[in-house]
């Protein structure tokens, strides 16, 4: 959509990349680090958007522990609908293989989002209940995010050390699940 629209606008590459397996590990996200490993220092940003369909209702932006880059998101997301910036490191989804790897990263949430379960990825989870208006809505809200964050001159965030991302781990009194899925990646 955005190459038929905007392509004499772009700044930069923008990638739109499924990934396959994340309920099993991660390993589609851990497999395209692993295979796209010496363009990781030129990658601006990962923004996961896992259950589009689903995400009704006001969204949110979810950062991974990156503080320089909330007020920009809090100014484009006043601008295109999004209603809240948190900071939170979230272990279980796409976006952490690229934490780990010391990327900017950050989903596209529900706001105030409680992170229940639900019938998502059970055998009740069928079709019927992706919702097209959600579908529709959380697709304009990333083509918005990408186009502006890919014409930013400068962007405020560039890719951490993995001592910085210990740093981080070592500083979540809450973490030890993180820590776990992390060693069993490979960062500790």
């Amino acid at each position: 959509v955005l190459s038929r629209y905007a392509t004499d606008r772009l700044g930069c590459t923008i990638r739109f990349v499924a990934f396959s397996c994340e309920e099993m590990g991660m390993v589609g996200s851990q497999q395209y680090v692993e295979m796209h490993r010496e363009e990781l220092d030129s990658l601006r940003m990962f923004l996961n958007f896992d259950a589009a369909g689903a995400i009704a209702g006001k969204k949110g932006i979810m950062l991974y522990h990156w503080p320089e880059l909330e007020k920009l998101f809090w100014d484009i997301g006043t601008e295109i609908g999004v209603s809240s910036v948190i900071q939170q490191l979230y272990a279980y989804a796409d976006s952490f293989s690229f934490f780990i790897e010391g990327l900017p990263a950050g989903s596209l949430v529900k706001a105030d989002e409680t992170f229940a379960r639900g019938v998502g990825h059970t055998y009740y989870d069928t079709v019927e209940k992706v919702g097209l208006d959600s579908l529709r809505d959380v697709s304009a809200i990333i083509a918005r995010l990408a186009l502006r964050v890919a014409n930013m001159e400068s962007f405020p965030a560039r890719r951490r050390s993995k001592e910085s991302i210990q740093e981080i781990f070592d500083a979540s009194p809450a973490f030890e699940g993180n820590r776990f899925l992390a060693a069993n990646l490979g960062l500790t």
